[in-house]
Parts: C-alpha cells; structure tokens; sequence
C-alpha cells in the first residue's frame, strides 16, 4: 500500500507540480487513502456475504476508521485540485477542469451512499436487523461501482494537461494549422507542438470533392530547404475520429519548415498537398 502510495507520489502532473513539499506529500495520502478506503470494501463486501458473528466486530471497526480516511482523501484532493486547477472557470473551459467535475460528481454519490450505510444500515444490523444486511450488501457492491467509474474516468487525465501546466508552459499545448487543397483534395493539416523538438503533424478532415472519404494512405514529409535539412518523412497512421497522424519528427530549428502530405486516394491516384508551418524556438 505504502510502495502505491510512492509510485504515484513519484510520476504524474501533480507530483511535479509546485510547491512540491506539498503536492508530493499530498499525492502520496490522497494515494494511500484510496487504495485503504476502496481496498476495504472488496472484504466488507465478503464478510457481509458470509455473516456470522465476526460481521458486527467488522462493522464497527470499519466504521471508526473511515471516517478518517475520508477526511484525509477530501483534503489531500482538495489540495491537488486547487493546485492544478487554480482558477474555477478552468472547471469548464479545460477538458481537465471537466474531467475533474464528472470525478467529483461520482464521489458525492459515493460519499452519499457512504454515509447511508455508515449512518444508517450498519446502525441497522448491529440492532439485529437481517434485511439491513442484504441491502448494505447491495450498497457496498454499488459503492465498489462507483469507485470504478472514479478510477476510469481519473485514466482520461492521461490525455489532459491541467491548466497549471498550459498557464506554465502554453505553447507546449498549442496546435497550428493551415488548411491545404489540390486537384479536388482537401484536407486540415496541423502541427503540435508548433515548438523546436518533438512535433506530431495530424491531417484531418479530409475531402474529396467536397465529400469525406477514406484515402488508401498517407505519408507526410518535412523539410527546411533553406538549410538543407530534410525531408524527414513518416507514414500517417489512422485513428478511429478519421485523422492521420505521424509521430517521430524532431525539428532541430525554428522558422518555416515545409510540409507535404501525400495522399493516396487510389491505387493509381495520389494527390501531394504543400503548406508551410512557422515553427517557435522552445521556451527556456
């Protein structure tokens, strides 16, 4: 539990984010309190189950402890949260501001149901009551799900720099595109990060002759000619939302790098569009 507690405590955004005296020490709690709080219930769930006389002794003792492991995930994700949101209409605006909004949703249902069986189905059993002990079964089986759907919706943080990071370093997380057609061959081509480095060039939107269509492949080239450098060149793989995209390319210099897209829109017909990217020096 511990060694989770340090993993996570050791990679991630919030982990590197500043003051990091409390963000470590906050991600490592809010860590350990998940896995305390969601690992108990998986045995709960079990003893209820089975009942016997061992279940009012785990009732009680799972209700003293709780209480808090809950104060100590609420305040430690408080923390993190205003930390890597720090303004409120980021909640909105920012695709991690609304991640975070639909994480918070599940968790007031999960505290909700909670409090219920804490405050009202285990008070229930320990007064003897065989038909509070289906229905807290039922309960804690529902608080399992719910802490699943936390934990699915927490993996889209994966895709989401939080606003602290874009505030840090904005043009990491900005997009360039220019729109290219030829021969009745269209598409928008982009670039991101419009920085010197790593860059992933996407072709999106894709038209032949004013309609969608699926090309048979594409490749994508840049270059500088100015300096002699290039074509660096890649085949665009497709993803499920209809884009193409290449990584791999490393832009040594910033300025105007050419960019070619080769489209091959049959087996006997391909259609190269040509544009330009004005590519920044990286932030120091």
């Amino acid at each position: 539990m511990l060694l989770v507690g340090v993993t996570v405590a050791s990679a991630g955004h919030a982990s590197t984010a500043s003051p990091r005296y409390l963000t470590i020490p906050a991600v490592f709690l809010h860590a350990v309190t998940v896995v305390l709080w969601i690992g108990a219930l998986v045995p709960l769930g079990a003893v209820l189950i089975r009942g016997g006389a061992a279940l009012p002794i785990v009732l009680r003792r799972f209700s003293r402890f709780i209480p808090a492991i809950v104060i100590v995930l609420a305040l430690s994700g408080t923390a993190l949260a205003v930390i890597q949101v720090q303004t409120i209409p980021a909640l909105w605006n920012i695709d991690y501001g609304r991640v975070l909004l639909a994480k918070l949703a599940l968790v007031a249902a999960l505290l909700l149901l909670a409090a219920l069986n804490r405050f009202y189905l285990t008070i229930a059993i320990l007064a003897g009551s065989a038909s509070a002990t289906l229905r807290l079964t039922r309960s804690v089986g529902a608080e399992i799900g719910l802490a699943t759907a936390v934990i699915a919706v927490l993996g889209l943080w994966r895709f989401t720099p939080p606003p602290r990071a874009i505030a840090a370093n904005p043009a990491l997380f900005e997009v360039q595109e220019v729109s290219s057609a030829k021969e009745g061959v269209g598409a928008i081509l982009s670039i991101r990060p419009p920085i010197v480095g790593p860059v992933r060039v996407e072709v999106g939107d894709l038209l032949l002759d004013g309609k969608p269509f699926e090309p048979v492949g594409v490749s994508i080239d840049l270059d500088k000619p100015s300096y002699g450098i290039g074509p660096f060149t890649r085949e665009a793989s497709p993803a499920s939302d209809g884009t193409y995209s290449a990584d791999g390319f490393v832009l040594p210099l910033d300025g105007f790098w050419i960019v070619r897209v080769t489209i091959l829109v049959t087996d006997f017909r391909s259609v190269t569009l040509t544009d330009v990217f004005d590519v920044q020096k990286a932030q120091q």
